[in-house]
């Protein structure tokens, strides 16, 4: 009795020739895993210097638009002078012209 009760257990936890068929694409499957777990790990790997590339250009871009604004200041100067000069010389040419 003791001897069928160890058989009947050895059988119930025995693989099947199925269970044994699918091994190799088991195998199979599970490398293809890892080969793309590898991958998704170099990717995180890029992940710091990526963040750093784009607070670079963050930088970059905020100094860029820092002297735009500058440089829109500076034409805005120019332009006021250039009205100025516009005005001054219809001044002189007409108070010239009113004191021949």
């Amino acid at each position: 009795a003791a001897v069928n009760k160890r058989i009947d257990q050895i059988e119930q936890t025995m693989a099947t020739k199925d269970d044994v068929a699918l091994v190799p694409a088991i195998r199979e499957m599970v490398g293809q895993l890892m080969e793309r777990m590898t991958v998704v790990e170099l990717h995180v790997q890029e992940i710091p210097a990526m963040k750093q590339q784009i607070e670079q250009l963050s930088q970059q871009m905020e100094e860029g638009f820092e002297k735009i604004a500058h440089q829109e200041t500076i034409l805005q100067a120019l332009s006021l002078r250039s009205i100025q000069q516009a005005n001054d010389i219809h001044y002189l040419k007409t108070n010239a012209v009113s004191t021949k």
